[in-house]
């Protein structure tokens, strides 16, 4: 009821949102048969180093588990040996991540197409393309490419022995 409301608000037909975090894909394809997701993949290590330098992992994350329920009690007694190392803390959650939404994906099939963050910035306008094609959305959206326009793209991966030191 909500994201109907929400979508007739808007004055929409569709609904489109962003998930940072474990994906849900099994929980969002019950209440959205019809779903189509498109899994925005990026290199784990870049990943690792954003999370660790953003202001609200600092409390969230770094020192605890900021996601719960799907951990082993093996992990989780794994994970109280570590709680301290925080770049570590922030690899086993991200890990969890990128595991939990394999399985999901494997267990779920749901309609869903993968694009690389490094194919995106190195061209932008094709994976857009690509993304309303899946979609079945009008790819000759000119506020969609004149946003894009607007927007400066550049890959921030760098080498991953380039964003932490090597203890």
């Amino acid at each position: 009821n909500y994201f109907i409301k929400l979508i007739k608000w808007q004055g929409k037909k569709l609904l489109a949102f962003k998930i940072t975090g474990p994906s849900r894909i099994s929980f969002l394809q019950q209440i959205f048969p019809d779903a189509r997701f498109v899994y925005l993949k990026r290199k784990p290590v870049p990943i690792i180093s954003s999370f660790y330098k953003v202001k609200f992992w600092e409390t969230r994350g770094k020192n605890k588990l900021h996601w719960l329920g799907a951990y082993t009690d093996g992990e989780i007694s794994e994970i109280e040996n570590v709680k301290k190392n925080s770049i570590y803390m922030t690899t086993i959650q991200i890990k969890k991540l990128i595991d939990m939404h394999q399985y999901e994906v494997g267990n779920c099939k749901p309609n869903i197409i993968e694009v690389s963050y490094e194919d995106f910035v190195k061209n932008p306008e094709k994976s857009i393309h690509t993304i309303l094609d899946f979609a079945n959305l009008k790819k000759d959206s000119e506020l969609c490419f004149k946003y894009l326009n607007t927007l400066k793209i550049y890959n921030c991966n760098k080498k991953d022995e380039e964003y932490f030191t090597e203890q």
